[in-house]
Protein backbone atom coordinates (compact mmCIF):
# COMPACT_ATOMS: atom_id res chain seq x y z
CA UNK A 1 0.00 0.00 0.00
CA UNK A 2 1.19 3.31 -0.37
CA UNK A 3 1.06 5.75 2.87
CA UNK A 4 -1.74 7.73 1.49
CA UNK A 5 -3.57 4.16 1.73
CA UNK A 6 -1.97 3.03 5.11
CA UNK A 7 -3.05 5.90 6.08
CA UNK A 8 -6.57 5.74 5.13
CA UNK A 9 -6.35 2.18 6.18
CA UNK A 10 -5.69 3.19 9.97
CA UNK A 11 -8.04 5.78 9.97
CA UNK A 12 -10.93 3.47 8.79
CA UNK A 13 -9.26 0.45 11.07
CA UNK A 14 -9.45 3.34 14.23
CA UNK A 15 -12.93 4.60 13.78
CA UNK A 16 -13.96 1.15 12.72
CA UNK A 17 -13.27 0.47 16.79
CA UNK A 18 -14.11 3.52 18.38
CA UNK A 19 -17.74 3.26 16.90
CA UNK A 20 -18.04 -0.13 19.39
CA UNK A 21 -15.89 1.94 22.02
CA UNK A 22 -18.91 4.42 21.48
CA UNK A 23 -21.48 1.67 21.48
CA UNK A 24 -20.21 0.14 24.89
CA UNK A 25 -20.42 3.55 26.42
CA UNK A 26 -23.84 4.13 24.62
CA UNK A 27 -22.72 7.01 23.33
CA UNK A 28 -25.10 6.90 20.25
CA UNK A 29 -24.78 10.54 19.08
CA UNK A 30 -21.52 9.62 18.39
CA UNK A 31 -21.84 6.75 17.09
CA UNK A 32 -24.04 8.01 14.14
CA UNK A 33 -21.94 10.89 13.66
CA UNK A 34 -19.04 8.66 12.76
CA UNK A 35 -20.43 5.81 11.40
CA UNK A 36 -20.97 7.71 7.69
CA UNK A 37 -17.63 9.20 8.09
CA UNK A 38 -16.24 5.93 8.29
CA UNK A 39 -18.33 4.67 4.99
CA UNK A 40 -16.69 7.39 3.18
CA UNK A 41 -13.03 6.38 3.99
CA UNK A 42 -14.34 2.94 2.78
CA UNK A 43 -15.56 4.32 -0.21
CA UNK A 44 -12.36 6.25 -0.58
CA UNK A 45 -9.91 3.41 -0.02
CA UNK A 46 -11.69 1.05 -1.89
CA UNK A 47 -12.09 3.37 -5.13
CA UNK A 48 -8.10 2.59 -5.42
CA UNK A 49 -6.71 -0.72 -6.41
CA UNK A 50 -5.20 -2.81 -3.98
CA UNK A 51 -2.38 -4.93 -4.35
CA UNK A 52 -2.38 -8.71 -3.79
CA UNK A 53 0.51 -8.80 -1.40
CA UNK A 54 -1.80 -6.42 0.65
CA UNK A 55 -5.64 -8.24 0.35
CA UNK A 56 -4.65 -10.27 3.16
CA UNK A 57 -3.87 -7.83 5.64
CA UNK A 58 -7.14 -6.01 4.19
CA UNK A 59 -9.12 -9.38 4.52
CA UNK A 60 -7.90 -9.90 8.46
CA UNK A 61 -8.65 -6.40 9.37
CA UNK A 62 -11.98 -6.50 7.62
CA UNK A 63 -13.07 -9.80 9.67
CA UNK A 64 -11.99 -7.63 12.58
CA UNK A 65 -14.15 -4.94 11.62
CA UNK A 66 -17.24 -7.42 11.34
CA UNK A 67 -16.87 -8.93 15.06
CA UNK A 68 -16.55 -5.52 16.04
CA UNK A 69 -19.51 -4.38 13.81
CA UNK A 70 -21.33 -7.24 15.14
CA UNK A 71 -20.72 -6.53 18.65
CA UNK A 72 -22.31 -3.21 18.28
CA UNK A 73 -25.29 -4.01 16.31
CA UNK A 74 -25.55 -6.64 19.70
CA UNK A 75 -25.13 -3.27 21.80
CA UNK A 76 -28.00 -1.51 19.50
CA UNK A 77 -30.33 -4.02 19.44
CA UNK A 78 -30.00 -3.94 23.76
CA UNK A 79 -30.45 -0.31 23.91
CA UNK A 80 -33.49 -0.20 21.53
CA UNK A 81 -35.01 -2.85 24.14
CA UNK A 82 -34.14 -0.71 26.76
CA UNK A 83 -35.25 2.44 24.79
CA UNK A 84 -38.92 0.68 23.97
CA UNK A 85 -39.34 -0.86 27.49
CA UNK A 86 -38.72 3.00 28.89
CA UNK A 87 -41.37 4.07 26.15
CA UNK A 88 -43.79 1.17 27.74
CA UNK A 89 -43.48 2.51 30.73
CA UNK A 90 -44.01 5.91 30.16
CA UNK A 91 -46.54 5.38 28.20
CA UNK A 92 -48.49 3.12 31.22
CA UNK A 93 -47.93 6.03 33.65
CA UNK A 94 -49.32 8.45 31.63
CA UNK A 95 -52.67 6.00 31.18
CA UNK A 96 -52.70 5.95 34.80
CA UNK A 97 -51.68 9.55 35.46
CA UNK A 98 -55.01 10.78 33.02
CA UNK A 99 -56.87 8.17 35.18
CA UNK A 100 -56.56 9.30 38.32
CA UNK A 101 -57.24 13.35 37.05
CA UNK A 102 -60.61 12.07 35.35
CA UNK A 103 -61.05 10.36 38.72
CA UNK A 104 -59.93 13.66 40.77
CA UNK A 105 -62.24 15.93 39.20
Amino acid sequence: MQIEQQDLWQKVMDLSRQLLDFARSDNWDEACCQEPVRNELLATFFSQPLDDSDRTLVVQDIKQIQEWDDETISLVKTARHKISDTLSDLRKGRRGLNAYQRNDK
